[in-house]
């Protein structure tokens, strides 16, 4: 119930600084209204890093929430945030698996969040074992005997992982990445649609 640009607005003026916060917008607004202005027909907007989330426009006509008849009457269109990192937080259309169950429980957001845990690189490296997401992108390695893969696990974990343990490590990274990637695939069809 508090406005945050009038609140920020407010500090400024205490400053005398000559500057006015008209609005304040999550990551994937500020993203998808930025786009408009170089590529026009920009509908939605997809913010994938350590979390997710996601806008799109959606025609003023089109939102029961919104009782002002002058806005419905125009052809405008409202910026919706859609929260897509709690995308499944109430329904069974998602099937996490046990890893990602581990995942959830242990976060310090347990129930909270359920898509962006199993797609964010901030958890994609907790699916698989404990290491940092970005050890997936070596576990790429395209070599036959998978060099990368083995020194990987050699310096970061001690381990010394013959050929067929690298296969296996390598394609459970590769699992990982391609559901998630796959996910975000899905619910980037479902927004442009």
């Amino acid at each position: 119930g508090v406005d945050l640009a009038d609140g920020l607005n407010a500090e400024l003026n205490k400053k005398h600084l000559p500057v006015r916060i008209v609005c304040v917008t999550n990551s994937s607004i500020s993203t998808m209204v930025l786009s408009q202005f170089r590529f026009q027909h920009t509908s939605v907007a997809l913010v994938l890093n350590h979390g997710i989330n996601a806008a799109y426009y959606e025609s003023a006509n089109k939102i029961p929430k919104i009782t002002d008849r002058a806005l419905t009457q125009i052809p405008s269109c409202i910026a919706i945030n859609t929260e897509l990192a709690a995308y499944g937080k109430n329904s069974q259309v998602l099937k996490p698996t046990m890893w990602d169950n581990r995942i959830n429980r242990e976060s310090d957001n347990p129930q909270e969040h359920i898509f962006e845990k199993m797609v964010a690189d901030k958890y994609l490296g907790e699916i698989p074992f404990s290491f940092f997401t970005s050890y997936m992108t070596i576990m790429e390695d395209s070599s036959e005997s998978l060099d990368e893969v083995g020194t990987l696990l050699s310096a970061s974990f001690n381990v010394q992982a013959s050929k067929v343990d690298r296969c296996i490590v390598s394609a459970l990274c590769s699992i990982v990445s391609r559901r998630a990637a796959r996910l975000m695939g899905a619910a980037t069809a479902a927004l442009v649609k």
